[in-house]
C-alpha cells in the first residue's frame, strides 16, 4: 500500500506540476476522500476541496466531513450549503430524469460557476502566478451540463 501511495503521489505531482491551484469536489465518500487525501499529500495547500450540501444528506454529514477532512485530515475543504438551491429547484418535480438533470445543472452551477470560480479568481498565496489550466484537463460531459466541462484527468486515474 505505501508502494501505491507513493507511486500515486508522484504521478499527480507530474500532472499538476509545480505551480497553480487544483480544485477538486468532495462528497465525503470513500472515493473522494482518498482522492483529497493523495492530492493534499502531493501538492498541499495548492489542492481546494469543495463540497456541495444538496440538502439531502444526512444529519450533520456535512460537518461531519468538514472536520474529518479539514481538522483530521489537514485537506483544504471549503463546504458549500446549497441545500435551499437545490430543494428549491426540486419543489414538484417528480420524473426521476428531469430531477437527474435538475440535480446536475444545480451541482455544476454552485460547483463550477460559483465555488471555483471564487477560487480560481483568488490570488495564490504562493508567487507562481500559475493556474492549474491548460494541458493537464480532458474534456468531460457530466450528465445535465449543457457543455463538456474541463475535469482533471487525475480524477479518472485516482
Amino acid at each position: 500500500m505505501e508502494e501505491f501511495i507513493g507511486k500515486e503521489i508522484v504521478r499527480i505531482r507530474e500532472i499538476c506540476g509545480p505551480k497553480g491551484r487544483v480544485i477538486g469536489a468532495v462528497s465525503g465518500g470513500v472515493d473522494s476522500t482518498v482522492a483529497a487525501k493523495l492530492m493534499h499529500e502531493a501538492i498541499g495547500d495548492r489542492f481546494h476541496a469543495i463540497m456541495v450540501d444538496n440538502g439531502v444528506l444526512r444529519l450533520n454529514e456535512a460537518q461531519q466531513v468538514n472536520d474529518m477532512l479539514n481538522k483530521d485530515l489537514g485537506v483544504n475543504l471549503t463546504v458549500v450549503d446549497a441545500s435551499e438551491l437545490f430543494l428549491s429547484r426540486l419543489h414538484g418535480v417528480e420524473d426521476p430524469e428531469q430531477k437527474r438533470k435538475i440535480i446536475g445543472n444545480t451541482f455544476i452551477n454552485v460547483f463550477f460557476e460559483t465555488e471555483a470560480s471564487k477560487i480560481e479568481e483568488a490570488p495564490e498565496k504562493e508567487e507562481t502566478g500559475a493556474e492549474a489550466k491548460g494541458n493537464n484537463y480532458n474534456d468531460h460531459k457530466i450528465d445535465g451540463a449543457s457543455k463538456p466541462l474541463n475535469i482533471l484527468q487525475i480524477v479518472n486515474s485516482v
